[in-house]
């Protein structure tokens, strides 16, 4: 079973979690073999993923997503930090919705979930490559506008 838990902790905009459990599950079912997951996805600011940065990373820098394995056996348990943020910032740049870009950014933390890292070209621009492909691929309204 996959459990897929959603957080909105600003409200600033409006989540359908049923929407966002669809998609973590369908990328988890097609990306791999996991049958058994809990994953929670937790909407915050700015602050909170910099906070994170500077305590787990050593990094003072704004970023839009930290994801956090728990445990991989005997079931995978993670949770992702998303800015909601950084994410209205990302859609305005990047001439995209920001529907879009919260898919892209939920895509991504799942890839690196996965096994999938950012760490060079090569690895990055695998990952980026699967990532635009699941946001081609799943067209899931996740804001109630």
């Amino acid at each position: 079973m996959i459990d897929v838990k959603v957080f909105n902790k600003l409200n600033k905009i409006d989540i359908n979690n049923a929407n966002v459990e669809k998609l973590v599950k369908k990328i988890l079912l097609e990306k791999s073999s996991l049958n058994k997951a809990i994953i929670s996805i937790i909407f915050c600011n700015n602050k909170v993923l910099n906070d994170f940065k500077v305590q787990y990373f050593k990094e003072d820098v704004l970023t839009d997503i930290i994801t956090f394995k728990i445990q991989e056996n005997p079931h995978l348990e993670a949770e992702l930090y998303i800015s909601t943020e950084m994410a209205k910032e990302n859609a305005n740049d990047f001439y995209v919705t920001l529907n879009n870009e919260i898919i892209r950014l939920i895509s991504h933390g799942i890839l690196h979930l996965l096994g999938f890292d950012d760490k060079d070209k090569a690895s990055s621009e695998k990952m980026f490559l699967a990532q635009e492909e699941i946001v081609k691929k799943f067209k899931f309204k996740l804001l109630d506008e």
